[in-house]
C-alpha cells in the first residue's frame, strides 16, 4: 500500500507528516508518525499554533485520488510502500 507523507514534522523532527483522511468526511489530515502531532493542511505546518487534536476521529490513509481532489498535489508529496 503506498502511503503519502508531506515532509518532517516540525515539532518533534523524527517523523514524517503522513497524509491521513478521517472515514466520516473523507476530510484529510497531516499526522506525524512519532509524536502524534496533527494539521488541517499543508500551509499550516509551519505554525505550531495551528496543530489539532484527532482525538475520538477514525481515520486511515489518503489514497493519491484523495490527495488530488484536496488539491494537495500542489504540495511535494512523497510516498512510501508499506
Amino acid at each position: 500500500m503506498l502511503k503519502y507523507w508531506y515532509k518532517s514534522c516540525p515539532v518533534c523532527g523524527q517523523g514524517r507528516l503522513f497524509v491521513m483522511k478521517r472515514r466520516d468526511d473523507e476530510v484529510l489530515f497531516l499526522l506525524c508518525e512519532e509524536c502524534e502531532s496533527a494539521w488541517s493542511a499543508p500551509d499550516k505546518v509551519n505554525d505550531l499554533s495551528k496543530n489539532v487534536s484527532f482525538e475520538g476521529i477514525a481515520f486511515g490513509y489518503a489514497t493519491e485520488a484523495d490527495i488530488e481532489r484536496a488539491n494537495w498535489l500542489v504540495y511535494s508529496m512523497n510516498k512510501v510502500d508499506n
